[in-house]
């Protein structure tokens, strides 16, 4: 029930994961270079990866 983003630069970023049947956020994090965030329960989500140039990056992937 990891996360891990490995943004591959030393600017800063931040990275939030979503419940697209809810819109919560489930886990927000500030991060420079690699993080690890927690996802507590099983199911579908959606992760956005904001950078300080402006560039958002974003991806699905499912927790079993």
């Amino acid at each position: 029930n990891q996360l891990s983003i490995d943004a591959d630069t030393d600017a800063p970023a931040y990275a939030e994961v979503i419940d697209p049947e809810t819109g919560e956020i489930i886990a927000e994090e500030e991060f420079t270079g690699e993080t690890t965030m927690s996802i507590p329960e099983e199911g579908d989500y959606e992760v956005y990866i904001y950078t300080e140039s402006g560039t958002v990056m974003a991806g699905e992937f499912s927790v079993e």
